[in-house]
């Protein structure tokens, strides 16, 4: 039988003069004394799917994943009256978005709990809901929560023991995807909001791998290039380093200029921000010439960020990239990073991102990327626009391993999603490209 979600709840703001404080269990309470005395608590439990029996209570961030057989989780709000006397509760309704949920006639002596039904909770798709508690007809709470995804539904999950036996030898190819939008090519501000639920050691969440507009050397040179890939590249995002660390990197790739008359110029990019990074400006066999640059930054998985690349004019008149990263539960932006391109005249001509793990020997660990809400400033009238599809694209020429593990990825109405194994026979193969629509996407600048 399907698993039913997990549930987080953020409390995000209090009516009137209510009080918001959180419980040892971490659960938010909101007090609204302008009606009663009273707290209303959320929480989870597991019951028994077989003979909906209650089984026991869990803690707020609890995954969707580590449920057992035969096993579902409830959402409950329990009621605890304050007021010293009975609590006569006529009509009590739950408001998930525009979904009610009624109870009647009910007297609150101490504490009174209810809770949506397995079938009920199944209605509740992945994504941000807003939830509303009416007391007798007037609103006395209300909050926003995140139902996460079902990993276990669109891919079996590897067990402990398949994992400690998994050897390195398999891995899943990387996921790649691109967006388009409909006024085409020409960016010169590129947002997306993501989140992962899984994020072992050896993790690459790519969230924009870009491409920049040569125009300007085009007209210059005779020809141009690149060692690695196409000229004018980079990626950046977010990693688990081997030790275990979380950072974050941003990499450019050198840009090679030829003249009429053979001569060869290298164009170098420079990281502007910040400079206690970690930065390389080197070569590889592998991934060519390129300067990147990375540095610790804990970033958590069941956790929303935006991040947004901005192109701008530097003093020297090169065009700049800045990277910066915003958490979601709180609207804290951060500068993460920005490089000079070494380019005049510059923007981003097209992008995309991708789920990677780069660690062979646990690659059996399943990763998991979700994004949405996709937006970029066009070139050419200035304006923020929301991407129409996006492309995934299954890259298997970045190694000479066999990639034999397991893939699935698709997109609902809040997200598009992507899961990997290096573990084989978890879900069926998916074709080698496939398009979707962008679900979930606002309208206007991502940013005050």
């Amino acid at each position: 039988m399907k698993r039913i979600l997990s549930l987080v709840l953020t409390a995000i703001m209090a009516f009137s003069l209510s009080v918001t404080s959180f419980a040892d269990n971490g659960t938010a309470l909101v007090s609204g004394h302008t009606l009663t005395d009273v707290e209303y608590e959320f929480a989870f439990a597991v019951h028994s799917i077989s003979d909906n029996r209650y089984i026991r209570h869990v803690g707020p961030d609890t995954s969707a994943d580590t449920l057992h057989a035969d096993e579902c989780y409830l959402i409950y709000m329990t009621l605890h009256n304050n007021t010293g006397r009975a609590l006569e509760i006529s009509k009590l309704e739950l408001l998930i978005d525009k979904q009610s949920f009624i109870w009647k006639n009910k007297t609150v002596k101490n504490a009174y709990s209810v809770y949506l039904s397995r079938n009920t909770m199944s209605q509740i798709s992945p994504g941000k809901h807003t939830c509303t508690v009416k007391l007798n007809g007037q609103r006395v709470h209300s909050n926003v929560f995140m139902m996460p995804r079902d990993w276990g539904a669109r891919m079996t999950l590897p067990t402990s023991g398949q994992l400690s036996s998994h050897d390195g030898s398999q891995r899943s190819p990387y996921i790649s995807y691109y967006t388009y939008f409909p006024s085409g090519n020409g960016l010169t501000q590129y947002s997306i909001d993501v989140r992962t639920d899984h994020q072992p050691t050896g993790t690459y969440l790519c969230p924009i791998n870009w491409w920049m507009d040569l125009s300007n050397l085009r007209e210059r040179y005779e020809d141009i290039w690149a060692d690695y890939g196409s000229p004018g590249g980079g990626y950046c995002g977010l990693q688990v380093w081997n030790d275990g660390t979380k950072g974050v990197i941003m990499t450019l790739w050198k840009v090679f200029c030829r003249d009429r008359y053979g001569n060869v110029t290298v164009v170098t990019p420079k990281v502007v921000y910040p400079l206690d990074g970690k930065i390389a400006n080197t070569t590889e066999s592998t991934e060519g010439s390129f300067v990147h640059c990375s540095y610790p930054y804990d970033w958590k998985a069941g956790k929303d960020y935006r991040i947004l690349l901005q192109t701008s004019k530097g003093d020297n008149g090169n065009t700049f990239l800045t990277l910066y990263i915003q958490d979601l539960d709180n609207s804290k932006w951060t500068e993460l990073f920005c490089f000079d391109t070494g380019i005049r005249d510059t923007w981003i001509k097209s992008a995309g991102g991708f789920l990677e793990n780069y660690i062979a020997s646990i690659s059996g660990e399943v990763r998991t990327m979700e994004f949405w809400n996709v937006r970029a400033k066009m070139k050419k009238n200035g304006t923020w626009e929301n991407a129409s599809r996006v492309k995934y694209s299954i890259n298997n020429s970045v190694s000479d391993m066999k990639y034999k593990g397991s893939y699935n990825f698709g997109q609902d109405a809040h997200s598009c999603w992507i899961i990997t194994s290096g573990i084989s026979n978890l879900c069926r193969t998916k074709p080698q490209t496939a398009e979707y629509k962008v679900p979930y996407t606002e309208t206007g600048r991502p940013f005050d």
